[in-house]
């Protein structure tokens, strides 16, 4: 009796697919051919049977075609959305990236982790531009211009922040800019009186990006002073109130840079 018996091979998670295929520049190349007809006609494609066996053997192709035979919702759909989006956004990236990404992903253990990570992110992203933004997230952690702590503390400001207000963040680190390059022409100058405005409109939100770290809040202070009363003649002690006010920080200045929102 034949002892022998052939192994089945291990089956990705989601995760590790996806960072499979990104990995691997001949996997985009047929995803990337197929996506030229539109990402809704590549999702109808994956919904539907897959007979092309090179299309069989993209990594994330085989996972998300197991998944929808299973059944499909709504949700399904729009993860599935991101994910096509996000692996055409790695194809399209210079070719010396595209080494760096591959090399960031040699480790098999770093590669599981960061496509868990990826993938609950694009799972929980709710407005489908932020899918972009992590591209560039996970495009600077592979080129090592951030850290692994970093990458997941980006990703977590990603998944709360409400991209429709990030405009408003842009804006405060911008008049920051104008305000340190040159204190009293920017009070002339007409940009700066507009982002000024825009912020005083807009006040309310610098509290949620100081809540996720991207600016910080300072809580102000109060200083006794004493000073001499000659009518009087004696010393009165008096507070003085530093009021608190938002102020930039590194980590919220390093995101707009990733995110090619400033260049300053």
């Amino acid at each position: 009796m034949n002892s022998h018996s052939s192994k089945k091979p291990k089956e990705l998670s989601l995760g590790e697919s996806l960072e499979e295929t990104i990995a691997n520049p001949d996997a985009l190349d047929t995803v990337f051919s197929l996506a030229e007809i539109g990402i809704d006609e590549m999702i109808e494609h994956l919904m539907k049977d897959v007979q092309d066996e090179a299309l069989k053997e993209i990594p994330v192709v085989k996972t998300l075609y197991a998944i929808t035979k299973t059944g499909f919702a709504i949700r399904d759909y729009f993860l599935l959305e991101k994910i096509c989006r996000f692996i055409l956004g790695c194809k399209e990236v210079k070719s010396e990236i595209q080494e760096k990404i591959t090399q960031k992903l040699s480790n098999q253990k770093d590669k599981k982790e960061i496509g868990k990570q990826i993938i609950i992110a694009l799972d929980r992203f709710e407005q489908i531009q932020k899918t972009d933004i992590l591209l560039k997230i996970f495009l600077a952690f592979a080129e090592e211009k951030i850290t692994d702590k970093e990458f997941q503390s980006y990703i977590y400001v990603l998944d709360k922040i409400d991209i429709n207000n990030i405009k408003i963040l842009k804006i405060f680190y911008l008049l920051n800019i104008l305000q340190k390059r040159d204190p009293v022409s920017s009070i002339h100058n007409t940009d700066a009186q507009q982002y000024a405005k825009d912020i005083k409109d807009n006040y309310f939100h610098l509290q949620n990006f100081a809540f996720l770290g991207l600016i910080t809040l300072n809580l102000g202070s109060k200083e006794e002073k004493s000073d001499y009363n000659y009518l009087l003649r004696q010393w009165i002690s008096s507070d003085e109130i530093h009021p608190g006010k938002f102020e930039p920080n590194g980590f919220g200045y390093k995101f707009l840079k990733i995110i090619n929102l400033i260049n300053e």
